[in-house]
């Protein structure tokens, strides 16, 4: 007769299991995060530069001056998505908390209009791979030519870079170099409507 040997699992072939389940959960955490990031990242550019587009075209047929535009008639007109305003306030993508101070603003510079996404605080400021996506995806030769922008300035708590026609293209490292990886960002920009 033969007999059966019915052990059970020993303690080594249990923690070796879940070692191994712990790290592929971690593998597919880590990717859903950055594949996240990656899409508000883009949603992010891409809405920037849709609302900068959408308010040269409220002054299209104008042939006033600015005046004294500001976000409360930028959320009138219609300029920014929906997912930007929260009943007066503005606040972009990576906002952290929505009741807090805005963290997106629009108001006028003589005949310009100054658009300014994120904010010195940690809830409303920028994280450093989009504030670094941003300029560079704004501080192109074309979008200065053809979306009549004056300049881009990038800010951090310690300081201000400002970008101007001349030096577009915004290289990646040029970017990096001052957004700030504690995520207290902000990219302004200052540009023509008209």
């Amino acid at each position: 007769m033969l007999r059966r040997c019915n052990r059970g699992f020993s303690l080594l072939e249990i923690a070796i299991v879940m070692t191994i389940a712990g790290l592929l959960i971690a593998g597919i955490w880590l990717v859903a995060v950055e594949a996240e990031n990656s899409s508000r990242k883009s949603s992010l550019n891409r809405d920037v530069l849709q609302i900068i587009q959408n308010t040269g075209a409220v002054f299209a047929n104008q042939a006033a001056a600015v005046g004294s535009f500001t976000s409360a008639d930028a959320i009138n007109a219609g300029i920014f998505p929906g997912n930007w305003v929260y009943g007066s306030v503005l606040h972009h993508p990576f906002a952290r908390d929505r009741s807090a101070a805005a963290s997106a603003a629009m108001v006028n510079q003589g005949n310009n209009i100054l658009f300014s996404v994120g904010n010195a605080t940690i809830n409303g400021g920028l994280p450093g791979d989009a504030c670094t996506d941003l300029a560079v995806k704004l501080g192109t030769a074309a979008n200065f030519q053809n979306l009549g922008f004056v300049q881009i300035n990038v800010a951090t708590p310690l300081g201000t870079r400002i970008f101007r026609r001349g030096d577009a293209p915004i290289r990646p490292t040029d970017a990096a170099t001052i957004c700030s990886p504690q995520g207290r960002n902000r990219v302004e920009v200052l540009f023509d409507p008209t």
